[in-house]
C-alpha cells in the first residue's frame, strides 16, 4: 500500500468465490456487476448486496463483457454481434441498441456506459471509432464526436456518463497522443479537459465524472498522476488539481468527495483514496504483496479486482472516516436568565438544547457532548432555603450522532482497460 497514506478504517468483504476469474467490477447502490471467466468464454454476473447472492445477467456462447451499472440497469457488450445490451434487473428483460440499417455495412457498438436513462458507447459506423449516445426514454440517438477520417486513425473510446454529462478519451495515431473531452447532453456543447499549458503535448487519459467534477490521469509531470477538474471551470479558468503521489497512478473513479485510484507507487497495484476537502490520502487495509486494481466507488464503498487467491476475485471495502471539518453548533434555552445584584441565574426550570449540523459524507460520524461541569447557577445564595431548587434538563441523548444523508449517485459505468487494435 501507499507508504505515505494512513489506513482508512473499514471492513473488507469478499464478493466472489467462484472458479476462474471474476474481474472489472462496477458498483451502483446495492448492485455490483462484473465480468466472469469461469467457463471457456466471458459472461456477465451481478451480486446483490441486499440479498447477499449472485445472479447471472447473460451466460451465452461468445464473450460478453465491458460492463456498467446504474440503478436497476446493467449495460454490457455482446461480442457475438458487437452490440450494446441493457439488462433490467427488476424484470429480467434485455434491450439491445438497434443497428442503423441505413449504414449499409457491418459495424461495432461496444464499451457502454450508463447513467439513469442515458447510455453512451463507442461505434465504428462512420469509419472512425466515434462516441454515440441514446436516451432510453425518448429513443433519441446522437453522434457525440465527429472526427474526419484523414488517415491519422482517431479513436474515441472509454465513454463515461453521469447525470447527462459524457466524458471520453480521444487517441490520435500515429504518435498515440491522448486527450480528454466532455459533452453536456442538455446544451449539446463539447469542451476539452485538462490544463491548457500542458494538454497540447501531455496525455489526458481515462476520464470519469460524477456530474460535477471530472477525474483523469495525465503524464505532464513525467509519470502518471491523477487530476481533478471542476466542470464549472472547464473552458473558464481550466483550473486542474494534481494529486502528487510517487510513481504511477491510473484508473481514477469519483463519488462525492472521494476519488479512488489504482496506485502503483509501491510497485504493486493497490487502492488509494483521496479525500477532496482536506487533500488527505488514505490506503485501504489489504495485503501488501497482492494486487488490487480495476476499482469502482459509490459512496463509502469501493470494489476492486484482487489476485490474492491465485485467480481474480471481486472484493469490497466499506470505509468510515472521522470528520475533519468543524461542525456548526447551536446551544439554546427555553427561558432567559435573570440579572440581579446577586448575579445571573435561572429562577425556574430550564431546558438546554444542543443542535449541530455537519457536512460529513455518508458513513462518517461525529459525536458531540455537552460539558456539564459548567452548569449555570440555578439557586443563588439568597434563595429561600425551604423553596425547591429549579432543575436543569439537558435536552439530548448522551451522544449526539449526526450523519449527512447525501444521495449516492445511482450511476456506475465501465470502460475498456486496454486499447483497440487497428
Amino acid at each position: 500500500n501507499n507508504a505515505f497514506a494512513a489506513t482508512i478504517p473499514g471492513t473488507e468483504t469478499r464478493i466472489t468465490t467462484d472458479p476462474g476469474d471474476q474481474y472489472d467490477p462496477m458498483i451502483s447502490g446495492n448492485l455490483i456487476v462484473y465480468t466472469d471467466y469461469r467457463t471457456i468464454n466471458t459472461d456477465i454476473y451481478y451480486y446483490n448486496l441486499t440479498e447477499g447472492r449472485e445472479h447471472p445477467v447473460i451466460v451465452a456462447p461468445g464473450n460478453q463483457e465491458l460492463t456498467s451499472v446504474s440503478g436497476d440497469l446493467i449495460a454490457y457488450t455482446d461480442y457475438r454481434f458487437s452490440s450494446v445490451c441493457i439488462f433490467n434487473t427488476s424484470d429480467g428483460t434485455t434491450f439491445t441498441i438497434p443497428k442503423d440499417p441505413a449504414v449499409g455495412h457491418y459495424y461495432s457498438d461496444i464499451d457502454p456506459s450508463i447513467s439513469h436513462d442515458l447510455v453512451a458507447w463507442t461505434s465504428t459506423r462512420d469509419g472512425n471509432w466515434e462516441i454515440y449516445a441514446m436516451n432510453l426514454t425518448t429513443g433519441e440517438v446522437r453522434r457525440i464526436t465527429d472526427d474526419i477520417n484523414d488517415g491519422t486513425a482517431i479513436l474515441n473510446q472509454m465513454p463515461w456518463v453521469c447525470n447527462g454529462i459524457i466524458v471520453w478519451d480521444k487517441m490520435h495515431w500515429p504518435g498515440v497522443k491522448r486527450d480528454a473531452y466532455v459533452y453536456d447532453w442538455a446544451t449539446g456543447t463539447t469542451k476539452q479537459l485538462g490544463d491548457p499549458a500542458t494538454r497540447t503535448w501531455a496525455n489526458e487519459t481515462c476520464p470519469k465524472t460524477d456530474g460535477q467534477r471530472v477525474v483523469f490521469y495525465d503524464d505532464s509531470t513525467g509519470d502518471n498522476d491523477i487530476c481533478i477538474e471542476d466542470l464549472a471551470d472547464v473552458g473558464v479558468t481550466d483550473r486542474v488539481t494534481h494529486i502528487a503521489l510517487p510513481g504511477d497512478q491510473s484508473d481514477p473513479a469519483i463519488s462525492g468527495d472521494f476519488v479512488s485510484i489504482d496506485d502503483l507507487s509501491s510497485g504493486v497495484y493497490h487502492i488509494t483514496l483521496y479525500y477532496i476537502p482536506t487533500g488527505r490520502v488514505y490506503s485501504i487495509n489489504t495485503p501488501d504483496v497482492n494486487g488490487q486494481y480495476l476499482n469502482s466507488i459509490d459512496g463509502n464503498r469501493v470494489v476492486y479486482t484482487d489476485d490474492r487467491n491465485g485467480d481474480l476475485e471481486i472484493y469490497m471495502y466499506e470505509f468510515t472516516l472521522r470528520d475533519t471539518t468543524p461542525p456548526t453548533t447551536t446551544l439554546s434555552t427555553d427561558k432567559s436568565p435573570v440579572n440581579s445584584l446577586w448575579g445571573t441565574f435561572y429562577p425556574n426550570d430550564v431546558t438546554v438544547t444542543l443542535s449541530a449540523t455537519d457536512d460529513t459524507p455518508t458513513g462518517i460520524t461525529t459525536n458531540y457532548t455537552l460539558d456539564e461541569t459548567t452548569t449555570p447557577i440555578l439557586r443563588p445564595s439568597w434563595y429561600p432555603a425551604r423553596a425547591p431548587t429549579p432543575s436543569l434538563t439537558i435536552a439530548r441523548t448522551r451522544w449526539v450522532t449526526l450523519k449527512r444523508t447525501w444521495p449516492r449517485p445511482s450511476i456506475s459505468t465501465r470502460r475498456h482497460r486496454g486499447q483497440h487494435a487497428f
